[in-house]
């Protein structure tokens, strides 16, 4: 996921709970009274409404729906037949139409509980989490691709899998909204919570040439506010962009609050900037151990000391030496000065230069080595006394430069 997959800090879980519970509890109206606003009011459990038709209600809700019904004179509907009742439920749960064998099954089964036992064996069904998805997929803005221009692909398909697997492990909510918000800030946190929060990396992205990253990658962290209120608190938050809600207690302050706890993320508005998450499946994670299980065996082989490489070390380091001992001093025979300088053979065989000193020189030295291969050449260059600063060159700093070197080798008579 380097760089975290959700751009918010440790304390957002706690910042956000007392940001909505503190602000949003404020007082509001749309007609400026005193009242609380009823978006915010916190539910208070009514008391069931007496019905006429005191049999048919089956749980509470029915009491509400029948007291309605009762008021407009109207009476409730005959339960449909059992082929319509599995249908209607296999479509509720799962998306899908039952089986004929399903509904034969449900038609002969007449022992109590039939109903439920279906209800059961739906809701354990993998089918139930991708029906159930779809409109939370919908809600983060799933897609395969990033949006805007090109609209390339991208691959973002394991959250929608966590998204499934999470409604069919019936995780709890709490849960489900810490670990897509800031899962990657848990401590410990595991992979599936850092896949969780790809719920924050479902923003539009925008490659086409030209295009300012900064102003897209800000309004991917104003799509991130505005889409956490949507779905966690139901309420127009974008409003507060640009102003205080006219009819919600939001102000544009608290609005940029908010902002600021997703604008902390270091990844620019480019796919090749955004955090990568290897994910592996458990096939090819065995594979990879087994490699590295080979790689460090030999590895270990590769820089294990034996006998053999001791001895070729050795060998090695004695080679070197003798070549680094094999040089030898070439007599020279012959030599001048295209400037005019006088150069004068020395007792230990080397060259000195004086008398006539130009800017810029040539010497010309003739070496004879009595050797029947040549490898190197090398040109020694000494201090002497004569010389100014009794150092290396005749400026009067003690510094020459050499500017070339050129070798012709003949054989000898």
């Amino acid at each position: 996921m380097a760089k975290t997959m959700a751009p918010i800090t440790r304390n957002f879980r706690l910042c956000l709970a007392v940001w909505v519970y503190g602000a949003m509890g404020a007082l509001a109206s749309v007609d400026g009274g005193d009242t609380a606003h009823w978006a915010y009011v916190a539910p208070e459990r009514p008391a069931l409404p007496e019905v006429r038709l005191k049999d048919w209600p089956r749980n509470a809700i029915d009491f509400f729906v029948l007291d309605r019904l009762e008021k407009e004179r109207l009476e409730p509907s005959p339960e449909a037949d059992r082929a319509t009742l599995i249908r209607r439920l296999s479509l509720d749960l799962i998306g899908l139409p039952p089986t004929m064998e399903e509904v034969d099954a449900f038609l002969r089964d007449r022992e109590p509980g039939a109903y439920e036992r279906i209800v059961d064996r739906l809701l354990a069904s993998p089918r139930h989490g991708e029906r159930w998805a779809r409109p939370w997929l919908d809600m983060a803005r799933y897609a395969d691709t990033q949006g805007y221009e090109k609209d390339n692909r991208r691959s973002i398909w394991p959250y929608r899998d966590w998204v499934i697997g999470a409604l069919n492990a019936d995780m709890p909510f709490d849960r489900f909204t810490i670990e897509q918000l800031a899962g990657d800030l848990l401590p410990g946190a595991t992979r599936d919570q850092k896949v969780a929060t790809g719920f924050h990396r479902n923003t539009q992205t925008n490659t086409e040439g030209g295009t300012d990253d900064e102003e897209f990658r800000h309004a991917a962290v104003v799509d991130r506010v505005d889409t956490t209120m949507t779905v966690w608190m139901g309420t127009t938050f974008a409003c507060a962009q640009c102003h205080d809600h006219k009819y919600d207690p939001i102000s544009m302050k608290e609005y940029y609050r908010l902002y600021g706890f997703f604008n902390q993320t270091a990844d620019e508005d480019q796919p090749d900037d955004r955090p990568v998450l290897e994910l592996p499946t458990p096939g090819e994670e065995r594979r990879m151990a087994e490699l590295n299980s080979r790689l460090a065996d030999l590895e270990g082989e590769y820089h294990a000391e034996t006998p053999v490489l001791e001895t070729s070390r050795q060998n090695w380091e004695e080679n070197v030496r003798n070549a680094l001992s094999a040089w030898r001093v070439a007599a020279p025979v012959d030599w001048k000065s295209e400037g005019g300088a006088v150069l004068q053979r020395q007792e230990d065989g080397s060259i000195l230069a004086g008398g006539k000193n130009p800017a810029n020189d040539v010497y010309w030295v003739e070496l004879e080595t009595g050797l029947r291969e040549v490898t190197g050449l090398r040109l020694e260059v000494m201090p002497d006394e004569s010389l100014p600063r009794k150092s290396l060159g005749r400026h009067e700093n003690g510094s020459f430069v050499l500017t070339g070197f050129e070798v012709e080798a003949v054989p000898g008579n």
